[in-house]
This record gives structure tokens, C-alpha cells and sequence, in this order.
């Protein structure tokens, strides 16, 4: 049997340089998490809700909702 530890068949490699992990791929991830939100509020700007407005504030009045928010 070969010695587990060889650095040939041990799939994780410690990185020579391994001061500090470069903070690139996270402020990538992150700008693509923020592009995703931005083009989903955008999609949600041109939504037209199947219900009638007049009916989900019914609902929501007889439910002892009220907010004068129209946003909600």
C-alpha cells in the first residue's frame, strides 16, 4: 500500500501561498447574487396580479388587516 500522505494521490492540495484567501470569488458571488435581485425587481415592476386589487383589499380588511402602505 501507498503512504496516504504523498503529495500525488491526495485530491486537496494545500495552496503554497496560503496567508490570506483572496477575497475575489465572494465579491463575485456577491455582485451576481445583487444582479439576480435587480432583475427580478425589475420583472416585478411589469407584474399585473391575476386577483383585482378590489378583492385582495376586501380579503385583507376582513381579516383585520389594515395598513395605508400601498405597497403592501
Amino acid at each position: 500500500m501507498s503512504n496516504p500522505a504523498t503529495p500525488g494521490n491526495n485530491p486537496i492540495q494545500p495552496s503554497s501561498s496560503s496567508s490570506a484567501p483572496t477575497p475575489r470569488p465572494e465579491i463575485q458571488a456577491t455582485a451576481n447574487r445583487e444582479k439576480t435581485m435587480a432583475e427580478f425587481l425589475s420583472l416585478m415592476d411589469n407584474y399585473a396580479p391575476i386577483i383585482p386589487d378590489a378583492v385582495t383589499d376586501y380579503y385583507l380588511s376582513k381579516s383585520g388587516f389594515d395598513c395605508d402602505d400601498v405597497r403592501m
